[in-house]
């Protein structure tokens, strides 16, 4: 969510460009987490494209009619938010993909402590960045306090980690410790004004990116195929990872 708001912050609600309307079914309405702008590396010229996919809603169920999964798939891969049941219909987790890539924040629920389907406790909710743990970590009580609380960068434990007791007055800091990630990737601090990164995010989109052919859903991140070398040159500003086979990148927003 923190990213989200920077970026939003960062672009303005008017910031980008206008996009040509694409030829797709209406999307169903799935809330996403994570960035805003995710870019793909465009597949070689000499390749066709691939034709549009349609967006289709998977229920995979129990051997007794349950539901087990509940999420979407464009064409072979998921989006959105896949949702996972137990056999007595109690939710185990929520996880968010990106064109079959996890990404952003994934909720995984107590199955031990009476949690209902109307009314499911969080256990963790962890923060991805392209399959890697990026951003804001939490655990919590059966109650619903929090247990732990803490921040990983690039799959790694990173600054400030708290862990939470019971107090006369309510929860108190147990123990606290402080890690360094020793191998992250190092976000330069900004060195231009917010007016002219979103320029540059502009200009950048309209010179090197083309929309998916299909926006994986309503309310989901902007998703762009962009030429594999502008990526490369742009990697001052973008987060980048190899997944799959393919190159995948976010813009640096922390």
């Amino acid at each position: 969510m923190r990213r989200r708001l920077v970026l939003t912050l960062l672009l303005g609600a008017a910031a980008l460009p206008a996009l040509p309307a694409l030829a797709q079914s209406e999307p169903p309405q799935i809330i996403w987490s994570g960035e805003d702008l995710v870019f793909f590396a465009r597949p070689a010229k000499s390749a066709p494209p691939p034709p549009p996919a349609k967006i289709e809603h998977v229920i995979q169920r129990f051997p007794s009619g349950q539901i087990q999964f509940d999420g979407y798939q464009l064409g072979k891969v998921k989006v959105g938010v896949w949702r996972e049941f137990d056999r007595s219909g109690n939710p185990i987790s929520e996880t968010p993909y990106v064109r079959g890539i996890l990404h952003g924040e994934v909720i995984r629920y107590h199955t031990t402590c009476g949690s209902k389907a109307d009314n499911p406790i969080p256990a963790t909710r962890t923060h991805y960045h392209f399959t890697l743990q990026d951003g804001p970590h939490v655990e919590y009580a059966c109650s619903g306090e929090k247990t732990v609380e803490g921040q990983h960068l690039d799959g790694q434990r990173n600054g400030l980690w708290r862990r939470y007791g019971r107090g006369k007055d309510g929860a108190v800091v147990a123990k606290q410790t402080s890690y360094t990630c020793k191998k992250c990737d190092v976000v330069p601090a900004p060195t231009e004004s917010a007016e002219a990164a979103a320029e540059a995010i502009r200009t950048f989109l309209k010179k090197s990116c083309t929309p998916a052919p299909v926006q994986s859903m309503a309310a989901a991140p902007n998703i762009f195929d962009c030429d594999a070398q502008s990526l490369i040159e742009w990697k001052s500003r973008l987060r980048c990872r190899d997944v799959s086979g393919q190159r995948v990148c976010g813009l640096r927003t922390r």
